[in-house]
């Protein structure tokens, strides 16, 4: 095992990276990462606006190692800050490689808009915290 740890709590999504997401040499497409870095961030959005939501923006998308085919990854997605009608969820990506290594993949942060039927921005609902 190396150094670097998995992130406290569930992830948000789980994913084993496949032949179909890589180029020919078995490194996984950045793209598909961030896809998948917007799937896992809208979920933690979607509860928070107790519905529909849109992705406005992906403010930022660092990949810091390559991910492979093969590896599992893992999607941790925590609402960062909240707006009126917007949040910015940070999702950090990890991967655990077959020989039991870990590895920081990326990290990214994306906007998503709580909008309505009309998918027009809405408000977003009051916060209840618990206890």
């Amino acid at each position: 095992m190396n150094e670097e740890k998995i992130p406290e709590g569930a992830p948000t999504l789980k994913v084993i990276a496949m032949p179909k997401d890589s180029n020919v040499d078995g490194d996984i497409f950045g793209g598909w990462i961030a896809a998948n870095v917007d799937l896992a961030g809208s979920i933690p959005a979607i509860v928070r606006a107790g519905g529909r939501v849109v992705t406005a923006a992906i403010q930022d998308l660092s990949i810091k190692k390559p991910a492979f085919v093969g590896d599992l990854l893992s999607f941790y997605a925590e609402i960062s800050s909240t707006g009126r009608t917007s949040m910015t969820v940070t999702v950090t990506v990890i991967a655990e490689r077959r020989n039991a290594s870990v590895s920081h993949v990326a990290v990214g942060k994306v906007v998503y808009v709580a909008v309505d039927e009309n998918r027009r921005p809405c408000p977003l609902p009051p916060f209840d915290r618990p206890g």
